[in-house]
């Protein structure tokens, strides 16, 4: 019985874990990504509007 609750206990932790660095993960990908986006964006528009002109 101790050890059922003791495996219990170590998988639920590691779940919480993983949990939390799959969280920090995603967070940080959209902090990363989000002015990656943007600047993207803005030199797609830059380039179009080269494109025009010339």
């Amino acid at each position: 019985m101790v050890s059922g609750q003791w495996m219990l206990s170590i998988l639920r932790r590691q779940l919480f874990i993983n949990t939390c660095t799959f969280l920090m993960m995603v967070v940080v990908v959209f902090q990363v990504s989000a002015p990656y986006s943007r600047t993207d964006c803005l030199a797609v528009r830059i380039e179009d509007s080269h494109f025009d002109i010339g």
